[in-house]
């Protein structure tokens, strides 16, 4: 995409005839309906990512509430 060819982010994860890989966070642990995460854990882990050259980092947006999984999923 011509528009995205400046962008520093969008050049990292998509390089033609690379392969590039991205780290999703993990789900952490807690108890009832909304999840606590821990910022300092996660920027930690983002730093790390960084320095292992993994080309982006996913988080989840939406979580949903399913009472047969156990937490939100």
């Amino acid at each position: 995409m011509e528009k995205f060819k400046n962008h520093k982010g969008y050049s990292r994860m998509y390089q033609e005839n690379k392969l590039t890989l991205g780290l999703f966070f993990p789900i952490e642990s807690y108890m009832g309906d909304v999840p606590e995460m821990n910022i300092e854990k996660q920027m930690k882990l983002a730093k790390r990512a960084e320095e292992l050259n993994f080309a982006s980092l996913f988080v989840r947006d939406v979580p949903l509430r399913d009472p047969n999984f156990g937490d939100v999923g």
